[in-house]
């Protein structure tokens, strides 16, 4: 069985089930006498029913056939790991959402297969139910939750703090980005390297950086010309905006493939989070990861991408987020309550549309 879960992408199912109990017990996780709905998934994904059945939780999780695999075939690795993890009893994996089991659902997690919660599906849910955002509340994106439905049935959802003091999940996006540029060749080490963007990720990239010996440059754009100094003769490019506009291409961009390797022949680009149009990255032979294009709202890559662990205290968090605003309002508070509540005793986040 431990060679069936290495194929599976999981390498050390010893070390990932007590990842999971550690997560539990630093969070106090109790989700005895609660059902939780959220997906089945592979590789690092597949803990999060597994958490919420160690937890205590009778557990529906959702899969279906995409480019990660086959259905069938992750309901196979789900509950072999629940095997393992001695959850198997708890955890049941579906194919379709099932209006009774969204009725019978306390916590709803936004992840993968669940999505979108949209008014269709809201109004399914049972009047105390809530939905744990499993991220930060700025990387929320248009289409993964109705909260215009949600705030009307009085459903509260509420984002997870990945700088929760004792948890710091963020911090393993500069470790990502670092393991990237390895993926380019980039030694990182006595490397000459631009982050741009605005937003969280491009600080802990730029901290993450210095601390492995490189010479690095933050900026907030690449249209002025001051800030394009600092692409002379650089090595890496690492566009690490979740939200901004096209920063490289031919049109509306804020630098076109030319212009860059007019700075820097040597040039390679990550992309970390953000819009670049690969395509003409390509026609110039400018190096890039991942081989596709984000668009926006979208990483390169995951943190699962590193290993189990930023997965496992991730999304155990936003079941603490969850359990925490469930028990409240099973305990008849109401939801401004509820949320208070949560803010207070969890590792939660006012979520605030765009």
């Amino acid at each position: 069985m431990i060679e069936y879960f290495k194929q599976q992408g999981i390498k050390n199912p010893h070390r990932v089930k007590r990842l999971i109990d550690d997560a539990i017990k630093f969070n106090k996780l109790d989700l005895t006498d609660l059902v939780v709905l959220t997906e089945a998934a592979s590789k690092n994904y597949v803990v999060t029913p597994i958490i919420a059945a160690m937890a205590g939780a009778k557990v529906y999780a959702i899969t279906s056939d995409s480019q990660y695999g086959k259905a069938r075939d992750i309901e196979e690795f789900t509950y072999n790991f629940a095997e393992f993890c001695e959850v198997r009893d708890k955890i049941k994996v579906i194919f379709e959402k099932q209006k009774e089991i969204i009725r019978e659902a306390n916590i709803i997690t936004n992840l993968g297969f669940v999505r979108p919660i949209d008014k269709k599906f809201i109004e399914m849910m049972n009047e105390k139910a809530v939905v744990p955002y499993m991220c930060e509340a700025w990387e929320y994106r248009d289409g993964d939750i109705d909260l215009e439905a949600c705030k009307s049935k009085n459903i509260p959802v509420l984002a997870t703090n990945e700088d929760y003091s004792g948890l710091e999940v963020f911090d393993f996006c500069g470790n990502l980005c670092i393991k990237m540029l390895f993926e380019l060749e980039i030694e990182v080490y006595k490397s000459k390297i631009a982050v741009v963007g605005k937003d969280k990720f491009g600080k802990v990239i730029e901290k993450y950086l210095k601390a492995m010996g490189s010479e690095v440059y933050i900026i907030e754009n690449l249209k002025s010309e001051m800030n394009r100094r600092y692409l002379e003769n650089i090595d890496a490019l690492v566009v690490a905006d979740y939200s901004n506009d096209i920063f490289i291409g031919n049109t509306n961009a804020q630098i076109s493939p030319k212009e860059l390797i007019d700075l820097s022949r040597k040039i390679s680009v990550i992309q970390f989070a953000g819009d670049v149009d690969v395509d003409e990255l390509h026609k110039y032979d400018i190096p890039f990861f991942p081989q596709r294009r984000l668009g926006k709202f979208r990483m390169g890559q995951t943190l699962a991408n590193l290993g189990p662990k930023p997965v496992i205290d991730l999304h155990c968090a936003g079941l603490k987020v969850g359990e925490t605003m469930a028990r409240a309002r099973l305990s008849g508070k109401n939801i401004d309550d509820a949320i208070k509540i949560a803010l207070k005793y969890s590792p939660a986040q006012m979520l605030i549309q765009r």
